[in-house]
């Protein structure tokens, strides 16, 4: 079986807000359940669970009925077994009928989680903090106060990476895959979703992720709940940015 996340670092609050997405419609949202989905069904996890819940049934009857007992536990963990089939395979057809073009690849990586994650959360929190020592040691500092609000930059030019706040609130995340203003090329999106690289094209990102929520002619954008994922393309249609921020 293909998992379309790499769990190790996906966060139980990132699941909710896949499932709360659902509800709304938001395409991303599908890929955060069929991966929880898709993680509790292997051989591994449905052998552990028959084990356990057979013994359970067995410690409840008596020796002289035993083997009838153990024979009905059986056939109704069978039936919770293609119980929790059938509800992969829905979730399998909802993917199909919502067209994302999805199901013959490994997707979206728990590396851009990790990102996604920090967003919303302000300037002092541990957890950017966390995030910066990944993206580098050097960075550029820039901060502009119009009015009551302050607008500050973290920029790591040699990584290809910008933090924007607005008011020590982290709003968006750029990950440069062209050079631009100082910027060098992020070397690590194929970390965040298989099959992207810096001169990937419009095509094979919308044949990888399908349509996204928002079509502009040089940019696409996919919607996760309050966040999102954002594309942005030259005039040859190469991808020349990509965004994560809150909506």
């Amino acid at each position: 079986m293909q998992y379309l996340y790499d769990f190790n670092l996906l966060s139980l609050n990132t699941l909710k807000l896949g499932l709360k997405g659902l509800h709304n419609g938001d395409k991303l949202s599908v890929f955060c359940i069929q991966s929880y989905v898709s993680s509790i069904i292997n051989e591994k996890y449905l052998s552990t669970l028959v084990e356990i819940l057979i013994a359970d049934q067995i410690s409840k009857i008596s020796d002289s009925n035993r083997h009838d007992k153990e024979i009905i536990a059986a056939v109704e963990l069978d039936i919770l077994y293609w119980i929790v089939v059938l509800i992969e395979i829905l979730f399998i057809v909802l993917l199909i009928l919502r067209n994302f073009g999805l199901m013959n690849s490994k997707l979206i990586k728990s590396q851009l989680y990790v990102f996604l994650d920090i967003l919303g959360l302000f300037e002092s929190d541990y957890r950017i903090l966390e995030v910066m020592v990944q993206i580098g040691t050097r960075f550029e500092y820039e901060e502009i106060k119009s009015g009551n609000n302050t607008y500050s930059y973290y920029k790591f030019l040699t990584s290809g990476v910008e933090l924007y706040f607005e008011d020590e609130k982290l709003i968006s995340i750029f990950f440069f895959t062209q050079p631009s203003n100082n910027y060098s090329v992020f070397p690590k999106l194929n970390s965040f979703i298989d099959n992207l690289e810096a001169n990937t094209k419009r095509e094979k990102i919308m044949s990888i992720l399908g349509e996204g929520d928002i079509l502009e002619r040089n940019w696409l954008k996919y919607y996760l709940e309050e966040k999102y994922l954002h594309f942005e393309f030259d005039t040859c249609n190469y991808l020349k940015q990509m965004t994560i921020g809150v909506r």
